[in-house]
């Protein structure tokens, strides 16, 4: 994957623009809030495109025609497709009908012991909360590094004053560049909203979803409408029983 740095590209041209000083007013609730925003646009950009960087391909195993979204090497964000053979190694396609269930894909009734599923991963999470070498962090908690100006997750429990640089520790959360432009961007545009500047605001809301747009484009070669998902492939999903609720 592509990485942007998330201080200098993300976070500090938020502030910098609202007129603070990064160097100084990054602390408390304002931290707090564009953790927020930034969280917001995040979910909203990650999955706005299949973008190559952000999907995978993965073999699992059903057990009665069911694959859970948790459990594997990675996490199931949205569904692409679902393959009986390996289409990395296979001619095809081989794709397979499947259906969203609330914790589960159906990945149909035509498949052997496992399948291979396209997916794209879950959006990663952010905070500006620093670390503190006398907090004690476990398992999956969050700190930004001012230093090196990026978010790291702890990999064990009873972590206590270990520096994020120490990789038995603390893992990296990269920041994907593919969709850093509409990110910042339309967290700014929540920035300005919250201060009061509503007209600028929906400016720069509207600048940030032509940013994203020119990005799709860029990244995937095609105009692609992130409202009507048009310009996608289209998965072979079962019909949805109306008793069930598909993830989104």
């Amino acid at each position: 994957m592509r990485e942007v740095n998330l201080r200098d590209v993300i976070v500090w041209p938020i502030v910098s623009r609202l007129g603070y000083d990064p160097n100084k007013d990054l602390f408390g609730d304002f931290a707090d809030a564009l953790s927020r925003y930034i969280n917001a646009w995040v979910r909203k950009c990650w999955p706005a495109a299949d973008w190559p960087e952000l999907s995978r391909i993965e073999a699992r195993t059903p057990t009665a025609h069911l694959v859970p979204y948790d459990g594997g090497t990675t996490d199931i964000g949205k569904v692409l497709k679902v393959y009986v053979t390996d289409p990395r190694v296979s001619d095809g396609p081989f794709d397979t009908p499947f259906r969203l269930e609330e914790t589960n894909i159906h990945v149909g009734f035509d498949h052997g012991t496992q399948v291979w599923i396209k997916f794209m991963s879950r959006p990663n999470i952010y905070t500006l909360t620093v670390w503190d070498a006398t907090t004690t962090y476990a398992t999956g908690d969050l700190v930004y590094d001012p230093v090196s100006g990026n978010d790291y997750t702890s990999a064990q429990d009873a972590n206590t004053n270990h520096d994020v640089t120490d990789t038995d520790w603390w893992s990296l959360v990269p920041f994907p560049f593919v969709i850093a432009e509409p990110v910042w961007r339309g967290a700014y545009s929540d920035a300005l909203r919250d201060e009061g500047q509503t007209a600028k605001a929906q400016a720069e809301e509207q600048a940030a979803m032509q940013e994203l747009q020119l990005a799709i484009t860029r990244e995937l070669g095609v105009r692609y409408d992130t409202l009507t998902d048009q310009q996608t492939p289209t998965p072979r999903v079962l019909s949805q029983p109306a008793a069930l609720t598909p993830t989104p």
